[in-house]
């Protein structure tokens, strides 16, 4: 049994999602765990629910998609090395948002190639549920002028309500699974009012979303929490190479 407190629905409806490790609580940045790990997705806010479809995003750095063999969800979906794009690579004109709008066609810096090649049947999202890419590399511990990866799919799973529903993500990797990090946030539709078709217009924000990191280095941050996740695993990294 999973127990929790629903906090005060916020001003903004639309950045409601969660997607947690079970028995999870709210400490204002995501959500630092260990792969393989079950992770729970629900709506905090009861008044925007069914959300159908929803897609997984994940975004990784550049050490962990180099091993990345395979990132599997119990759902029935999975998610290979080549589902992974390059921000520099794919978007060189507008790297700063991911992923694509909705009325996105052709990929910029790829003439001929469409997002609907790269992200086969993904509807696009309004523009107030992109993520900067700039936070998105924040919250990896990616550097400024690092690069960053990432890939989207179909969620595969019921709508979304306010009732948790769980799910296994595993991350497989060829070598150096210590260089695991890898962020994940979870789009939705919800089919309100004024509502645009076929778009999503839900998602979670980095409050409410998840971070994959190397075992050991999760139960550094566990043991020393509340600093941030980031500073500790440049903490730990420090105290491997003395």
């Amino acid at each position: 049994m999973v127990s929790f407190v629903l906090p005060i629905v916020n001003a903004n409806p639309f950045s409601t999602l969660s997607v947690w490790p079970v028995g999870s609580v709210d400490t204002g940045e995501p959500i630092v765990t260990s792969s393989p790990a079950t992770l729970m997705v629900y709506n905090i806010d009861p008044t925007h629910i069914p959300i159908d479809p929803s897609w997984l995003l994940l975004a990784t750095n550049e050490a962990t998609y180099d091993h990345i063999v395979s990132v599997t969800l119990s759902t029935g979906v999975t998610y290979s090395k080549s589902d992974f794009l390059n921000v520099f690579d794919v978007d060189a004109t507008s790297k700063n948002q991911i992923p694509p709008l909705y009325g996105s066609t052709e990929v910029p810096g790829m003439p001929g190639v469409t997002w609907d090649d790269l992200i086969p049947g993904y509807p696009g999202c309004e523009s107030n549920d992109q993520y900067e890419v700039g936070a998105v590399k924040a919250k990896i511990g990616i550097p400024t002028d690092g690069e960053l990866w990432w890939a989207i799919k179909d969620l595969n799973m019921p709508p979304i309500t306010d009732v948790p529903q769980t799910f296994t993500i595993s991350v497989t990797m060829n070598a150096n699974l210590e260089d695991l990090r890898m962020l994940v946030l979870v789009l939705g539709f919800w089919d309100g009012p004024n509502a645009n078709p076929d778009r999503f217009n839900v998602h979670s924000p980095f409050t409410r979303s998840t971070l994959l990191v190397a075992p050991e280095a999760s139960a550094v941050v566990l043991a020393l929490a509340p600093l941030s996740a980031y500073g500790l695993y440049r903490m730990k990294r420090k105290i491997r190479q003395k």
